[in-house]
């Protein structure tokens, strides 16, 4: 989906409605932000991992962040850490940096 997509389909939609991503497993998520990513193949082959991982150099595209919900002592650091962190940056925190492209 373009962004030019999304704009469209979200013009049909009253413009006082809350926009929501998906939850872990499920359920829904507050949107809080957004974020210019490259995209290329997800290296993780697990069914729950996405289609595509970060990649220096890859596809442009925007990434809409949701706010996972957690116990509330610990959803003001992982809020703080989305606000701050990029894709990549979490992407080498979570894996080896050698299995990185």
């Amino acid at each position: 989906m373009t962004v030019a997509e999304l704009i469209s389909l979200l013009q049909t939609h009253d413009a006082d409605l809350r926009v929501v991503v998906a939850g872990y497993e499920n359920g829904f998520n507050d949107v809080v932000g957004f974020e210019p990513v490259t995209l290329g193949p997800n290296i993780n082959r697990e069914w729950w991992s996405g289609e595509f991982g970060t990649l220096e150099g890859g596809e442009p595209a925007v990434f809409i962040k949701g706010m996972p919900r957690e116990a509330p002592e610990i959803s003001k650091s992982i809020k703080a850490r989305l606000e701050t962190e990029t894709p990549l940056e979490t992407s080498r925190r979570i894996l080896k940096k050698d299995q990185l492209p």
